[in-house]
């Protein structure tokens, strides 16, 4: 027997439950290379320019910088490069600037935010999906068991359990790596908006850093 034919008697074993839980990992992977390639828009790299940025305004120091940060596609630089031209040319008030990024800083969380979701109800839909093909399997089991002979219940009985729990089996093997991928994409999202956070911070407290103010917190020792 070749692999596929192999593959195709695995599928009309789990019946419809394993087609459906297959059809959820081909899109929770393609959620998952998506935010991969999104959040690379966010990488340490281009951070750490943005971040750069704002610490050479913070000292009105001048920093050599590539072209790539200005032609940059990434939303987020844009957004801090122009801040940081809005509050240069001081043709808008601090606070106005500051609310303009805190709305168009949460949409921006909000998209980075985006389709982790779906991969989180994969994780918890996938085991419950396999217990219920388990459960229907057992059902069609026992209504087997009820028109068979008695020669041929015990051997129909472990061989229809046996088929039954293969869709708890897929419904683990598909939650158990899509709960990493969602951990490692929460983890990142989360480190990215942090660090959004203290670029936004920093764009509106470069007077204490030109005026020479220790940022030390107060009765530190």
């Amino acid at each position: 027997m070749s692999i596929v034919e192999q593959q195709l008697a695995f599928l009309s074993l789990g019946g419809p439950v394993v087609l459906i839980l297959l059809a959820m990992s081909v899109f929770g992977l393609a959620i998952f290379f998506f935010k991969l390639i999104e959040f690379s828009q966010y990488s340490n790299g281009r951070l750490r320019q943005l971040e750069t940025r704002v610490i050479a305004r913070q000292g009105s120091r001048a920093v050599a910088l590539d072209d790539s940060l200005e032609r940059s596609a990434s939303p987020l630089s844009a957004l801090v490069l122009q801040a940081i031209q809005w509050l240069d040319e001081g043709h808008f008030a601090a606070e106005l600037v500051r609310e303009e990024l805190e709305v168009r800083g949460k949409e921006l969380l909000v998209k980075i935010n985006g389709l982790l979701g779906f991969l989180e109800q994969i994780v918890l839909l996938a085991p419950l999906l396999g217990l219920l093909g388990t459960v229907l399997g057992i059902i069609d089991v026992f209504q087997d068991l009820a028109v068979s002979d008695a020669a041929e219940q015990s051997t129909s009985l472990a061989a229809g359990i046996w088929e039954a729990l293969l869709t708890t089996a897929m419904g683990m093997a598909v939650a158990i790596p899509f709960s990493i991928m969602h951990w490692f994409l929460s983890n990142r999202a989360g480190n990215i908006a942090l660090r959004i956070e203290a670029l936004f911070t920093q764009l509106f407290t470069a007077e204490l850093y030109k005026a020479g103010v220790s940022s030390e917190r107060p009765g530190a020792e």
